[in-house]
């Protein structure tokens, strides 16, 4: 994977210098820090990244189970453990218009929390990590609960139902039986 020098609009540089994955072998000796030119890193980000096609289908590509979150670290860490080289490239440029995967509109925060929650729970039972969801499903159904106060001035759906999968996704991926919003508004526990 070549990973190029991934530039913010305001000029600053965007490096990934840890991930959830970082303490998973193989551990990169100097992980964390970014080349100077060019030269080996631990993980690729997904805003930008060049992937040697026959190396990304004998790993399997993308884990279809991730959605939007940690799929890169993921991938960067399969691929290391395949024996294929993460190489960043200052030389090589791209900007980074953090946060674009997802226009801003009511509702959108919780949605992201919704996949965030359930990508980092999944990745961390992949990898056999302690989980850290609890804190999400906590921070979750204190955004629900400014939700439904919102709720009353724009309409409950728009605000309330991303929050709620929010929540209901964040419970489910802290390693709870798995939880399904039904489409009534009734909760469903498998």
């Amino acid at each position: 994977i070549l990973v190029p020098r991934l530039t913010e609009p305001d000029g600053r540089i965007f490096f990934r210098e840890l991930s959830v994955l970082s303490g998973v072998a193989p551990i990169m000796p100097a992980r964390g820090v970014r080349p100077r030119d060019e030269g080996p890193i631990a993980f690729a980000s997904g805003a930008c990244m060049l992937v040697n096609r026959d190396c990304f289908l004998q790993i399997g590509g993308f884990d279809p189970n991730i959605f939007l979150f940690y799929e890169d670290d993921d991938l960067s860490l399969r691929m290391r453990r395949a024996g294929f080289d993460i190489v960043y490239a200052h030389s090589a440029e791209a900007l980074h218009l953090r946060g674009s995967s997802s226009v801003a509109r009511p509702g959108t925060i919780y949605r992201l929390r919704f996949h965030q929650a359930w990508s980092r729970g999944y990745i961390c039972r992949k990898y056999g990590l302690r989980s850290h969801s609890i804190s999400t499903v906590i921070l979750s159904a204190v955004k629900l609960g400014a939700a439904w106060v919102r709720a009353t001035e724009n309409g409950p759906e728009e605000h309330v139902t991303p929050a709620r999968e929010a929540l209901l996704r964040g419970i489910s991926s802290a390693n709870f039986p798995p939880i399904l919003p039904i489409s009534d508004g009734r909760i469903f526990v498998a």
